[in-house]
Order: C-alpha cells, then structure tokens, then sequence
C-alpha cells in the first residue's frame, strides 16, 4: 500500500512541471488575482477530497488524494479560461544560450533543498524521537518563511526585475525587502522573544523545549526569506553563477 501511495504522489511531478509555464505567464501579465484564486481554489478543492476521504476510513488515501489534487486542481485553475497553455517546442538556439544559466540555477535549486531536508535526516540518528520531535517542529516555522519568500519571488519579484532595467530595478528591491520584513520579520521577531510562551500555549506543555530551537529556526527563515529577494534579482539577471557560489 505505502509503494503505491508514493507512486500516486508521484504525479505531482508532472502536474507541476506542466503548471511552470502558464505560471510564468499569468506572471509576465500581472495576474495576481488570478494566481491568488488558484491557491485557494487547488487547497480547498483538494482538502474538501482529502478531508472526505479520511474521514471515510481511509486516511492514508486522504492524504494521497491532497496531495495529487493539490496540484492537478492548481494546474486546471492556472490554465482554464487564460490561454497561458501552449504547446511545448524544442527551441535549439534558446536551449544553447539557456544552458549555463539553467546549470547555475540547478545548483542554487539543489542547494536550497538541501538545507531545507537534509539537516533533518543527518541528525535523526543523533538526537533521538523527543528531540527530533522538537527539531521538526522548529523547521517547520523556518519552512514556512521560506515558503513565502519562494512563492513571492516566482511571482512578483522576478517578474518585476526581468521588466525592469538598470537603476530601474532598485525600487523594486527596496519594496521587496521591506514588504517581507514586515510579513516575515514581525511573527520572527514575536517567536524569537514570546517562543518559552507560545509554544507550550500552541502545542502544549511537552512541546516546551522546543522553544528555544523555534526562536532560532525563526530568525534564520527570516533571514533566508530576505535574501529571497536578492536571489531573485540576480536569478533573472544572468548572474545565477554569483548566486550558486554564494549558495
């Protein structure tokens, strides 16, 4: 059952693949709406499936059918009535003059997954189940800034530098690093100084120690998240080499 489920999750590599391109043209066209309505309609859709499903009795294929129909929803909410979707051609001369930069923005890509996941599985053996435990939960607070800061800079931030030349660009840098500062600085900030609080308020009391380990973890999503900003003006402008080696 476990081999089958990781099979159907697998699905999810497709459907994302097949959803970069129309994504990126709902952004060179400033469609924020309708990439925020696409969000909400891919998690309420699939939740409503997911949440069914498990509630039925079978929760491992509610998880499942979340998953999958998290990104099959979005695909379809991205291309339905927009005219995005077009038909995939071998362009030759662009692959050739793509390839370095799409080498150098692999690296970045790989890198970041790795500190977001490998840490995770390097210290299991080390810290034990409790500790583990309140491992995870930290870097989850840090994931989710992270997160931000990633669908941010797909969708605004580099559209908005790759339109913008020169001098051009540097409104849009300081807008950026301010606008998450505040998204993402204000609850780090609230976690790295009411942490010993809130955790056990949240989660309860045996989720205590982890507090410490949540106020770092928040501070360092924070940090991660504004250097998103940089990362994607130097993503769009063909210095993804600055960017891996500082990576």
């Amino acid at each position: 059952m476990g081999s089958i489920a990781l099979l159907a999750i697998g699905l999810r590599i497709p459907l994302d693949l097949a959803t970069l391109q129309p994504q990126a043209a709902l952004a060179q066209r400033l469609w924020y709406r309708r990439m925020a309505l696409r969000s909400v309609i891919a998690n309420l859709g699939a939740g409503a499936i997911g949440i069914g499903l498990a509630a039925g009795g079978a929760p491992l294929a509610g998880l499942v059918a979340y998953q999958v129909g998290q990104s099959a929803l979005l695909f379809l909410a991205t291309v339905l009535g927009t005219g995005t979707l077009v038909q995939p051609r071998l362009h030759r001369d662009c692959l050739r003059r793509l390839a370095r930069e799409a080498g150098m923005a692999s690296v970045v890509r790989l890198v970041a997954a790795t500190n977001t996941y490998v840490d995770q599985i390097l210290v299991a053996g080390m810290l034990g189940n409790a500790r583990l435990a309140y491992f995870n939960l930290a870097k989850r607070v840090e994931t989710s800034f992270v997160t931000v800061s990633a669908s941010f800079s797909a969708i605004l931030f580099q559209p908005l530098f790759a339109a913008r030349q020169g001098v051009e660009r540097e409104p849009v840098l300081r807008k950026g690093l301010a606008g998450l500062a505040l998204l993402c600085g204000l609850p780090a900030v609230f976690l790295a100084v009411n942490g010993a609080q809130l955790v056990p308020l949240v989660f309860g009391d045996r989720w205590q120690p982890a507090a410490p380990a949540v106020a770092l973890l928040a501070v360092s999503g924070l940090v991660r998240a504004l250097g998103g900003v940089h990362g994607a003006l130097l993503s769009v402008t063909g210095r993804n080499n600055i960017l891996a080696a500082a990576s």
